[in-house]
């Protein structure tokens, strides 16, 4: 490995400071695609992620035969959103909302292990009694959330509950509010405008970074090629003959 270092850095030196600078241009141009092209696919990943991860809150109605009802609200925790979901079985086999064991009872609370933490924290009285129960029935897992820190609540209702038949005003954005829905399942895929843009973001930083792969290896590809050219013309001049420089 040293043997094939130290030979590798002769012959960059023996091509010249031109021969140098075309070399390292051609090294960055690669360094910097290979980065780029990781950046976007690990983007590309991640907001596929976390869009997948929202969708199911966002009700849709249903295809076949209603199984449950589905109702979205945002509330608001000394400034932070707190998402909560309100889920009504209809029939017995409503589908298990995701990061959940099982469908949640009437009157139960499951929570994010970051809310969960915060309603310790908090006086009952500005958080835990905004919930049916201020003891949570279960916790939360990974596919339920965005992200470790999101506030995210799931709230069992009965389907006569008023709160599951009684349409809600969306005074904020669309992707804060939903009023009750019956579904047959979870939507997937981005439902959000912000999962939206985070994926269209992710397809620009793709196209873009095709740009700097270009500049620095059309810059590296011109450099050599006047290297050579100059190599030829130093070969005519000693008297080499136009098949043998070829």
């Amino acid at each position: 490995m040293r043997t094939t270092f130290q030979l590798s850095w002769r012959l960059l030196r023996g091509g010249g400071r031109r021969g140098l600078l075309g070399s390292l241009l051609t090294l960055a141009a690669v360094a910097v695609s290979t980065g780029l092209l990781l950046f976007a696919v690990g983007a590309n990943h991640a907001f596929a992620a976390r869009s997948a991860a929202d969708a199911w809150r966002h009700p849709a109605k249903a295809h076949g035969t209603p199984t449950a009802v589905e109702a979205l609200t945002t509330d608001f925790v000394r400034g932070r959103p707190v998402t909560v979901v309100e889920l009504a079985a209809l029939t017995g086999d409503a589908p298990v909302p995701p990061g959940m064991k099982r469908f949640p009872k009437p009157g139960e609370v499951w929570t994010s292990p970051a809310l969960a933490s915060l309603m310790r924290e908090v006086p009952a009285d500005q958080l835990a009694a905004r919930f049916p129960s201020r003891t949570p029935a279960g916790t939360l897992g990974r596919a339920a959330v965005a992200h470790p820190g999101e506030l995210v609540a799931v709230v069992g209702r009965a389907p006569s509950d008023p709160s599951m038949t009684a349409a809600r005003a969306d005074t904020m954005a669309v992707d804060n509010v939903a009023s009750p829905t019956r579904i047959d399942r979870y939507a997937t895929g981005a439902q959000s405008s912000s999962a939206l843009v985070y994926q269209i973001l992710a397809a620009v930083a793709s196209v873009l970074m095709a740009v700097p792969l270009l500049v620095f290896g059309g810059a590296a590809a011109r450099l050599t090629v006047a290297r050579r050219d100059g190599r030829l013309a130093a070969l005519r001049l000693v008297g080499a003959t136009p098949g043998q420089v070829v």
